[in-house]
This record gives structure tokens, sequence and C-alpha cells, in this order.
């Protein structure tokens, strides 16, 4: 797709938001047509954050088939799931990180269940976003709080996407690439085993709608967050320690059991010989990488990016 040589965009204002990404700025949503695509059936009104970190949540989970729970925090996903049971996958969604959780959205590609509602108790969450619900299920919503938002989305349209930026804008194409694994070529002399290609697939998925830095593992996340920039730290838990002890598996290959130091990481990046997280970009500067992955090296230790755009063929990133 070729962009204009001229845009004219003509908007109509839909909604005041309460406020703008602080307390102390006003927000409005424009459209450019006549539906916003979202409903809100229930809850208290939307603010700038909650209408940006609510499509970031359905962009995420509309990328995948299965029955999949997102949950969304500052417009990075805290934990992701996959599986035939709503109620299992928002569990584990949610188990991911439990404390990033708190205060989070939920996001469901398909109509949430009863079970599903009962299990969201005890946890705060500012807004649900579904493609419908039932009339049950939005009764159980609106006994459960009288203050999470309930939106009902529909799909989203390919559409531009506008960055600001000095004086004028930054324009491009949606990032909506076909990933798909008949598309990959395997750079190693070991031919990947479909269970390893279901989880790099997923992974792909998922490190694709983070806005930096990313670490996951299988189908949970270790680790995420803009504001690391470094990719070591990123794949420690966000505790107050920072101590991480245990094992990860991708496609069922055990990692070393790491614990070392306050942040515990020994061998991060061997969670599999065939498979490696998606990165966006870094330097041979970011904590050291190569003290993990000899054989990836880079000897003068330049600027090079680290542009791996595959998810496979080596150990580290």
């Amino acid at each position: 797709m070729d962009l204009p040589k001229d845009l004219n965009l003509n908007l109509k204002k839909y909604r005041d938001m309460r406020y703008g990404e602080n307390p102390h700025q006003k927000s409005a949503f424009y459209l450019a047509g006549k539906s916003p695509g979202y409903e809100q059936l229930w809850g208290i009104e939307l603010s700038h954050n909650n209408i940006g970190d609510a499509n970031q949540a359905w962009s995420l989970v509309l990328e995948f088939e299965k029955p999949t729970v997102a949950i969304i925090k500052h417009a990075n996903p805290s934990g992701i799931t996959s599986r035939s049971s709503l109620t299992e996958a928002f569990r584990m969604a949610c188990g991911a990180d439990s404390t990033s959780a708190f205060g989070g959205i939920v996001a469901v590609n398909r109509l949430p269940t009863v079970e599903m509602i009962e299990a969201m108790r005890g946890i705060f969450f500012e807004l649900i976003i579904a493609p419908y619900y039932t009339d049950e299920v939005i009764e159980r919503l609106k006994k459960r709080s009288a203050k999470m938002r309930v939106i009902r989305a529909s799909k989203l349209p390919k559409q531009l996407e506008f960055t600001r930026a000095f004086s004028g804008y930054l324009v491009q194409t949606g990032d909506d690439v076909d990933e798909s694994p008949k598309r990959w070529k395997v750079v190693t002399g070991k031919k990947l085993s479909k269970k390893v290609t279901c989880d790099c697939e997923f992974a792909w998925k998922v490190v694709k709608h983070v806005k930096s830095n990313a670490v996951v593992v299988k189908y949970a996340w270790n680790g995420n967050g803009p504001a690391k920039s470094g990719k070591f730290h990123n794949a420690c838990p966000s505790t107050s320690s920072g101590r991480f002890t245990g094992r990860a598996k991708v496609g069922g290959n055990e990692t070393q059991k790491y614990n070392r130091g306050g942040y515990g990481i020994r061998r991060v990046f061997s969670v599999s010989r065939q498979c490696r997280t998606g990165s966006k970009g870094g330097n041979c500067r970011d904590y050291p990488a190569w003290r993990f992955n000899p054989r990836r090296r880079c000897n003068c230790r330049c600027q090079e990016t680290w542009n791996y755009y595959g998810i496979y063929g080596s150990e580290a990133f």
C-alpha cells in the first residue's frame, strides 16, 4: 500500500473523556466515520488511558483464533493465555503477574462465561472488553462492581497509524503482517517440533504488542516493560528484590536452574536451543547478553543493532 501524497482528516467529536493521560490534561474521542467501534454497556465514564489500553488489549486478543484472555496494564500485557477453558485462561493470565493484574484491563476474544466472571472475584479491574455478552454475564458484572467499565467491541478495521512528531505527523500502515510459521526459515540443523513451533508462534504474536523489550516464556510472561530498557532486567520479575529462582520452559525444554545475585539470572536465554524470543532491537551494550551466549558475542562491542525478526535458530534473543 502506497501512502497518499495528501491526507485530509474530517474528525467529529464523539465524546469527552474524564481527563487526559494525566488528570490536568483534557481529552476527547473523535471519529473519522460513524461508528466508534465499541459500545459501553456498564460502568463509569471512560478516561483517555482507558480507551488507549482497551484498544491495545483488543488488538492483542484478536491475534488469536483459540479462546484467549489477556490482561493489560499501562498499554502492555502483564499476562496472556490461550486455553479451551476461558476460566483457566483467565487464571493463568492473571497468575503470570498477579501484582500488575490489579487495576488492569481484561480482554477476551470470546463470549465471557459466568465461571470466568466468578474467577475475577477479589481482584479490581478497570475494564473488561469482549465481542459480546449474555444478559446473565452482564448482570453478574453489574453486581460485581458499579464502576468497572464493560465494553463490547467489534473487529478492528485496517487503518493508518498517526504519531505526532515536531510540527507534523508520522504516518504508517498498520502492523498486520501474517506471521505464519510456514514462512519461517529454520537456520539451525535441527527441525522444529510441532510443540516448539506453536510456542514460538504464540510468543511472536504477543511480543508484537509490547512497546519495548520483552521476554516471553511459553504461555506466560516472565517479565516485560518499556521502562526497563535492558533485556537482562526485563527477564526478572517485577519484585522488590528482583530475585527469581526457578526453571522456565519453552517447548518442554527446561532451562538450568538460575539464581544469581540479586537478579537471579544464570542462563535465562537458554530456554530452548531451537527457539529465541522476539526482540525489538537493542545493541550489544545492553546488559551483555553475550555473557549468556558467547557464540553471539559482538567482538568489537560496537553499537550494532540486534534486530532478530525471527523467533528461531538460536539460544539468545
